[in-house]
């Protein structure tokens, strides 16, 4: 199976107030289609490692390629780019604009990115709305939403540039257990009918067991990787 992720010994320090190791030789490959989850106790590294493998940390040592593309190295303009085009990020709160409609919130990453007109954006974004089950929700102010509602407007948003890669920082931690359901659901649907990888870092761990791999951390180490199945 081919992969869109490789990292290969990512070591990470921090120097503030002295120097600490955070992340210790991380090596580790995503396969296309894949639905991943990193798990470990609260301090053991492994939103440093997401931010890393999301190429919003740069400051690390070792190497990363994404979709074939060497990102280790690259400029920050060029990251930014890459990002837009490759990577969905799903957050644990939602950061949508509160004043803005859920459709005018989903469409900004691929105005953004500007490779289609905003017509065929808002299209594109109608039909992300429709797949998680909200498109009924389009035109409100994303403010007059429920939190289960604005995290799956969060993804559709992650979602609007088709990215080849959808990370997510805990993107149930603020949900109740009905919507955790839906947007685990959702994510399954992503990787297994649509092809596309995903990464959750989460502390859930009836979530975790039903992905496809757990990898599972330990201060700053991966010490296990296994399937599910």
């Amino acid at each position: 199976m081919p992969h869109v992720l490789h990292a290969e010994h990512i070591n990470k320090y921090y120097h503030d107030p002295v120097t600490f190791q955070v992340l210790n030789d991380i090596s580790l490959t995503i396969n296309k289609g894949e639905f991943v989850s990193i798990v470990g106790k609260s301090g053991c590294g492994k939103s440093t490692l997401l931010y890393i493998l999301s190429t919003m940390d740069t400051d690390y040592k070792g190497k990363l390629e994404i979709n074939g593309e060497l990102i280790t190295g690259q400029q920050q303009n060029y990251l930014a780019h890459f990002r837009n085009q490759h990577i969905g990020f799903i957050f644990q709160f939602h950061f949508l604009l509160q004043e803005f409609t859920v459709l005018q919130n989903v469409m900004i990453p691929a105005l953004k990115l500007g490779v289609h007109t905003p017509r065929e954006i808002e299209q594109r974004a109608m039909e992300k709305l429709t797949l998680m089950g909200i498109a009924d929700q389009a035109n409100k102010p994303a403010k007059n939403l429920s939190g289960g509602q604005q995290q799956r407007a969060a993804i559709a948003r992650a979602l609007i540039n088709n990215p080849t890669i959808i990370i997510g920082d805990e993107p149930t931690g603020n949900l109740d257990s009905e919507n955790s359901i839906i947007v685990f659901d959702i994510l399954h649907e992503l990787t297994h009918t649509h092809g596309q990888s995903i990464i959750i870092v989460t502390h859930d761990s009836e979530f975790a067991n039903r992905t496809d791999r757990i990898i599972e951390m330990h201060d700053g180490h991966i010490v296990s990787s296994h399937s599910t199945e």
